[in-house]
């Protein structure tokens, strides 16, 4: 297998990785000699393929999806002056007076508050939380863990 589809190849590859190309089709992989008797049904062909083909894709947006839902239940403290974290908007600080969210997620999903804020409370939160782990830290009632108020 010297050349695939009008294109020399560099090096040995698995058949897998010669999937994950764009212009690679399994029907085609299949064909070739010694690639293994496949699979027969079409639909289940093309979930091979679509499998394939996005696998790196569906694990990056799994592992994003995992971050969010611990930001989800991150707490905020109940006495947080949200004046405080630099680089909220008044409208933003506001809003969050306003409505006294008790954890990130709640905050998110407040009209108006943008993914912006919610990055920036949450850089807040670490720096709290770096702060609480050191002796003698000043924001030693901010948030000690997800789920917990200290």
């Amino acid at each position: 297998m010297l050349q695939l589809f009008g294109q020399p190849l560099e090096r040995d590859y698995t058949l897998e990785e010669l999937l994950r190309r764009p212009s690679v089709r399994y029907r085609d992989l299949m064909a070739l000699a010694n690639s293994g008797p496949g699979v027969a049904e079409d639909q289940a062909a093309e979930q091979v393929e679509i499998q394939t083909k996005y696998h790196g894709y569906i694990e990056r947006q799994r592992e994003e999806v995992e971050r969010q839902e611990h930001f989800e239940t991150l707490r905020l403290p109940a006495d947080l002056d949200y004046r405080s974290v630099r680089g909220l908007s008044i409208e933003v600080q506001h809003k969050l007076d306003k409505h006294k969210p008790e954890t990130l997620g709640q905050a998110a999903r407040i009209s108006g508050i943008t993914p912006a804020a919610i990055s920036l409370l949450l850089v807040y939160l670490k720096r709290g939380i770096k702060a609480t782990a050191e002796p003698g830290g000043r924001h030693g009632s901010q948030v000690h863990a997800a789920g917990n108020r200290g």
